[in-house]
């Protein structure tokens, strides 16, 4: 690989990988990031492509870099490393048509290149073509390939497609063949920790920050774990140092306000909800779990007697209809937010497997 990847490499950190929106990841989307135990760019993945790590596309190395590697394709245009080296910049800079356009050029100049395969497949699994993704991967050898990063890929498409437990198996191989594949320990975490398995998920998370002290993911997953175990101040130290680092992550704002809220820090919570709201707006199915969080926020502060705003109040005044001949309204004609059930319901939560579901027996017992 050219040294000016490699200055990327010791520039920057690893993009991280499944993010955890309060108890569990979701659905794990493909990105690209630099993997500096190999010194190269290689496939990992976010939720909904969030990540905690500061932003990679304005990054002065990467930025060098694509400049070096685009003069070497003018003086030589089937230079397949270079066109490899430039398609995997173009995936950690959230460009995956750029990556997809020097990946087939790769092919061009050598219609056997591996790598080129490889983006290929991961530019199809960001664009969800999942049939696309698996005739690239079976090209590859698919299960039966001796290169974790391609495991790591049926991985993502097994997860895609809803397959857990064949994902599982997946990623155990890669980690077999290598046990320093940093994407692929990651993906096995943030699995281990979307079906509750926080012991296990928190070994792979703490054997990623063994060799990537400063793998911002990691560090933010790490977080989740502890607050399971009830170290909430040692996560909330993490998260709000994350935080500091990335103003603009929402995974980072979302776990930071769900802890914030078990801990009873609830104006900070609430801040924290109103800023992932404002950049989320309508974008996925966590618009109703962040609106009923912020609900059952304001209720706790109304019941300990903290003070409401005055907006809050007016917002609420509009729903209660007046009252007739001096007498209070009956409770038919207040907001159903004000009308308590005689059943107590649960606080709102992030969405998780149903723990009693054969699926998370089966992966319990194959992953441990």
């Amino acid at each position: 690989m050219n040294n000016s990847l490699v200055q990327i490499v010791k520039a920057t950190t690893l993009i991280g990988l499944a993010s955890v929106l309060a108890t569990g990841c979701k659905t794990l989307a493909p990105v690209a990031a630099v993997d500096q135990t190999r010194n190269e760019v290689v496939f990992v993945t976010t939720s909904d492509m969030r990540t905690a790590a500061p932003e990679l596309a304005q990054d002065r190395g990467v930025k060098d870099a694509k400049v070096a590697l685009t003069e070497r394709v003018k003086s030589n245009p089937l230079d397949g490393e270079a066109l490899i080296d430039l398609a995997r910049l173009a995936l950690v800079s959230g460009n995956p048509a750029d990556a997809e356009t020097y990946a087939k050029r790769a092919l061009r100049a050598d219609t056997k290149n591996p790598e080129a395969r490889k983006i290929l497949a991961m530019v199809a699994l960001k664009r969800n073509q999942q049939d696309l993704a698996e005739v690239f991967l079976n090209a590859l050898g698919g299960i039966q390939s001796k290169d974790s990063a391609v495991l790591n890929l049926v991985g993502q498409l097994r997860l895609a497609r809803g397959k857990n437990l064949l994902a599982a198996e997946a990623f155990r191989r890669a980690l077999e063949l290598n046990p320093n594949d940093i994407a692929t320990r990651m993906n096995l975490g943030a699995l281990y920790l979307k079906h509750r398995q926080y012991n296990q998920a928190g070994v792979q998370f703490e054997r990623v920050l063994a060799v990537m002290p400063k793998h911002d993911d990691a560090r933010v997953h790490m977080a989740m774990v502890q607050a399971r175990r009830g170290k909430t101040k040692e996560a909330l130290e993490a998260l709000n140092a994350a935080h500091a680092r990335n103003p603009a992550s929402e995974l980072v704002l979302f776990n930071l306000a769900s802890v914030e809220r078990s801990a009873g820090q609830l104006e900070n919570a609430r801040k924290h909800l109103k800023q992932f709201q404002a950049m989320n707006k309508g974008r996925s199915e966590e618009s109703e779990q962040v609106a009923a969080m912020l609900e059952d926020i304001q209720r706790q502060q109304v019941a300990e007697g903290n003070k409401v705003s005055d907006s809050d109040i007016l917002k609420l005044a509009a729903k209660i209809k007046p009252a007739t001949n001096g007498t209070k309204p009956d409770n038919n004609e207040l907001p159903d937010d004000l009308v308590q059930d005689a059943k107590t319901t649960e606080p709102a939560t992030a969405s998780h497997p149903d723990p009693e579901s054969n699926e998370v027996r089966d992966l319990e017992k194959a992953l441990q």
